[in-house]
């Protein structure tokens, strides 16, 4: 049986944790360069690092043998790096081949960042990566996007020492573990020493992932509802941001949107689409307004993805009559449509500096 290789991008492996018989290899990063790492743990005095705790956790669910790579993008003492440390790792692990695994307990809120992310992750098609969503359980990178297997944690009753795999996440994270740490660094490990014994049993692939731990997963997910949702983000507020309506009967109004989309987020804002007729799209931070098994309300969808994504302005693709119904506090600022002063079929960047001057 083949060795499977484990990568795990953080704050560095300190050796002296480490099994006897595991051996690894340390590297480091350098600004937007990986270079081998021959002091991993001099910087380290009296304390483990997070890597650590969590390859101890990996190790305490899997026997599976499998090649150490510790990544350190994170300084141990503070938790905090360069998000484009994260970016040059994915990259190092693109050009080194054959990683089975990558494991992020780790991951960005920052919009800027989320293109180049994607874009690293979509070069890594043959490696699992499991990556744990923010603490603050909103928008995370690479966590919430597809083919990455996101995980938090979640203290339920009906989950306990339990897991639970979500088909279709409102949000891209796929996995609750349960946990009564409020840490959903140390549930993501959970996932990965599984996906270590899945590979190591011959599963091969991310739908064949999907498989086993749906078939291992509760299967009475009732309690995994839009409440729970709620719940778990600490800091719940009412819409406060700017509101954009786009028709969804208008041609071409999905691509402006993403076009208009990323142009505000170039421009150091976060922007998001909510959308009722078509597909999540979260690379390119668009949702589907829609939850299955339960019946919600429209405000009350956008209330918890505005919760979720935190953005500085919300463009609606769905109906207008459906935009006009909404409650006062979510009425739009401005309507794109046709033949009007924001005309639909002007250029992206046109609509961008119109709308921009509108809401200053």
């Amino acid at each position: 049986m083949k060795k499977l290789t484990l990568a795990i991008i953080d704050d560095g492996i300190d050796p002296a944790y480490l099994p006897r018989d595991q051996s690894c290899e340390f590297f480091i990063a350098e600004r937007d360069m990986i270079m081998p790492d021959n002091s991993p743990s001099a910087d380290i005095a009296t304390f483990s690092t997070h890597a650590t705790a969590c390859y101890t956790v990996i190790k305490k669910n899997t026997n599976v043998l499998h090649k150490l790579l510790s990544i350190k993008i994170l300084d141990p003492r503070t938790g905090m790096g360069m998000n484009k440390s994260l970016v040059a790792a994915l990259k190092w692990c693109v050009a080194r081949g054959n990683i089975d695994i990558i494991h992020m307990s780790l991951g960005t809120n920052q919009y800027l960042d989320f293109s180049p992310i994607t874009k690293a992750v979509e070069e890594l098609p043959d490696s699992i990566i499991v990556a744990a969503c923010s603490n603050k359980h909103i928008l995370t990178f690479p966590a919430c996007l597809p083919g990455v297997l996101g995980v938090r944690r979640c203290d339920a009753v009906e989950l306990q020492n339990k897991f639970v795999f979500i088909n279709a996440p409102y949000d891209g994270v796929e996995l609750l573990v349960y946990s009564k740490d409020t840490s959903n660094s140390l549930a993501a490990p959970i996932i990965t020493a599984k996906v270590c014994d899945y590979l190591a049993s011959g599963v091969k692939g991310i739908e064949a992932i999907h498989k086993r731990l749906s078939k291992e997963s509760v299967h009475d997910t009732s309690f995994v509802n839009y409440q729970l949702y709620k719940g778990l983000i600490p800091a719940w507020e009412k819409l406060n941001a700017s509101v954009v309506a786009i028709p969804s009967d208008i041609s071409g109004g999905l691509y402006k949107l993403k076009d208009l989309i990323l142009l505000f987020i170039q421009e150091g804002y976060r922007a998001v689409g909510l959308t009722r007729s078509q597909e999540t799209w979260i690379e390119n931070c668009i949702f589907r307004l829609s939850w299955e098994n339960e019946l919600i309300s429209l405000p009350d969808l956008i209330e918890l993805y505005y919760n979720f994504t935190w953005p500085d302005i919300i463009f609606l693709h769905m109906e207008l009559k459906e935009v006009l119904a909404l409650p006062s506090e979510m009425q739009v600022d401005i309507v794109i449509g046709e033949s009007t002063d924001l005309d639909i079929h002007d250029s992206a960047e046109k609509l961008f500096s119109q709308i921009k001057e509108l809401l200053s």
